[in-house]
């Protein structure tokens, strides 16, 4: 065996160990992992169009989004769509208006939430060494959820979560087009009651994890 082919039989050595290592040892299959809120332990779910202070549809918007995230999540779920709950403001619902829903609608358990949004305040910015400037609002909203046991009207379970969304953006220099980005409000409203409304559920999905 010539010098040249031992010294690539070499370099070869340290992959074929590699490769023998992960042959000996292979990828562990990933482990199933259950919901951590088992809607399966419920015969029958109702749930009430979200509280929402603002009076704009973002709680009857989030309700019927909780809804369909809800069924993906854990499909054939049996839910009662209850709609508006007076009396519910603020997401104060008091134990024994759970106890008469629950028995008259013969729902085990009741979602209950409440979901809020706000524009927050332009920030400016302006770097005169430059001839620079830039600009910014953002549209925020935060929506909590409580499932409340019917014949006991206690909360068994409760999320809650907050997000953000630029709607204006401007950037420029001195002589200089500016760059202007905008979201409009009804999409951004969209865009954030999908995505609270996906952080909300994340109990309910399985999961699929590499051990």
């Amino acid at each position: 065996m010539t010098r040249a082919v031992l010294a690539r039989l070499a370099w070869l050595a340290p992959i074929l160990v590699a490769v023998a290592g992960c042959a000996s040892h292979p990828q562990q299959p990933a482990e199933y992992v259950p919901p951590q809120l088992d809607l399966a332990r419920y015969a029958a779910l109702g749930i009430v169009e979200f509280s929402s202070p603002d009076k704009n549809g973002l709680g009857a918007m989030a309700a019927e989004e909780f809804v369909a995230a809800m069924h993906a999540a854990q499909p054939g779920t049996p839910v009662l769509e209850l709609g508006a709950l007076p009396g519910a403001a603020h997401g104060k619902v008091v134990p024994e208006k759970i106890r008469e829903i629950a028995e008259r609608e013969r729902v085990d358990a009741v979602f209950v939430g409440e979901i809020s949004e706000a524009e927050s305040k332009p920030r400016v910015s302006f770097d005169p060494n430059y001839g620079t400037a830039s600009a910014s609002s953002e549209r925020k909203a935060k929506i909590t959820v409580r499932l409340l046991e019917g014949r006991s009207g206690a909360t068994v379970w409760s999320a809650t979560s907050e997000r953000t969304i630029p709607v204006v953006a401007f950037n420029g220099a001195l002589g200089g087009l500016p760059r202007v980005r905008t979201t409009p409000a009804e999409e951004a409203r969209a865009i954030l009651v999908r995505d609270l409304v996906n952080d909300v559920t994340y109990d309910m999905r399985p999961r699929w994890v590499q051990r």
